[in-house]
């Protein structure tokens, strides 16, 4: 006689994976925001040895540089971005990109299992959510995010310095000329 499984266990396993859905839900959206707005500075901020404390401070204040241009930690040690408002980011977001991508599953999936009667694509509704959350917050973080220039990193060219004589020099180099021939005779190419 075969065993039969008490519902109790299936039931279980399908609420904690509706439990890990929520937790997503509730989570990545948060993640999603933060990292899009800071990933560049602390990418920065990574190449100099910092202590948990002083990420924390850093953290801070590209939070609140970012997105309203005050810092809350102003030691010199401190980084403090500026300002930024770029809404033209939002298009360049990953973020915001995957977002779509989970909104278009969403969409699709649910169309499908509508027509099918039944649900075989999984999780349309559970992931078109979330692609809906990611792609807010990955928005707002780009809108924040400087992704063409950052403070900390600048570059300059020093041009060399004119000899003491005041003299310039030039050099010009040589052209050269090249010519391609084809032997030709009275009766055609040979």
């Amino acid at each position: 006689m075969a065993r039969r499984r008490s519902p109790s266990r299936r039931h279980k396993g399908a609420s904690s994976l509706m439990n890990v859905g929520s937790m997503l839900n509730k989570v990545a959206p948060w993640i999603a925001f933060a990292q899009q707005l800071t990933a560049k500075d602390m990418a920065i901020l990574s190449a100099t040895p910092r202590t948990y404390t002083q990420q924390g401070k850093d953290f801070v204040n590209i939070l609140t540089g970012r997105m309203a241009g005050f810092h809350i930690f102003n030691s010199a040690a401190d980084y403090k971005p500026e300002f930024t408002f770029k809404p033209q980011n939002i298009l360049l977001s990953p973020w915001v990109k995957g977002g779509i991508g989970g909104i278009a599953y969403g969409l699709v999936g649910a169309a499908i299992n509508k027509k099918v009667g039944r649900q075989i694509v999984p999780k349309a509704s559970l992931i078109g959510r979330l692609g809906g959350k990611l792609a807010f917050a990955g928005a707002v973080g780009a809108t924040f995010d400087d992704p063409l220039t950052t403070n900390s990193t600048s570059s300059t060219y020093t041009a060399p310095k004119a000899p003491s004589n005041n003299t310039l020099t030039t050099y010009t180099a040589p052209t050269t000329q090249t010519y391609t021939t084809y032997p030709m005779s009275t009766g055609g190419m040979y």
